[in-house]
């Protein structure tokens, strides 16, 4: 099963900048929680656009969007940031993972301080969680 996002925040060094995502996925006993970012799969091509910037006609909707293949040199696209084509949600440099066995306020702030994510946003994850849970499998 893939990730689903439940917050984000913005992280980043004098270099660069990015946002981490505190996603979860259904386990057998509860859930996992995880950091995740989406995939960097490659630069948008400088080709699907014209001289004024604009998406070429292949490459844009209606509305003059740039719209995305599915996938791009075989690797699946969820999305661009305006320079990047990403991928799916993944624990990219970042495989600490933390269970959530009971759905509690207490259970998800202990994950959330495992993760080093805010642990005043626990309501905010419970209630996601409980959102989760009661999904159709």
């Amino acid at each position: 099963m893939t990730w689903s996002k439940i917050l984000s925040r913005e992280q980043g060094t004098m270099a660069d900048t990015w946002t981490e995502y505190l996603c979860a996925k259904p386990a057998n006993d509860g859930f996992v929680l995880g950091v995740c970012i989406y995939e960097i799969v490659d630069y948008i091509p400088g080709e699907w656009f014209d001289d004024d910037g604009e998406p070429l006609p292949e490459f844009r909707d209606a509305k003059g969007d740039l719209v995305l293949p599915a996938e791009f040199n075989g690797r699946p696209i969820e999305g661009h940031d305006g320079e990047w084509l990403l991928g799916p949600l993944d624990q990219w440099n970042n495989e600490e993972t933390a269970y959530v066995t009971e759905l509690s306020h207490s259970s998800v702030a202990e994950a959330l301080e495992i993760l080093d994510w805010k642990i005043s946003e626990a309501n905010e994850v419970l209630s996601a969680l409980h959102s989760l849970a009661s999904e159709p499998k």
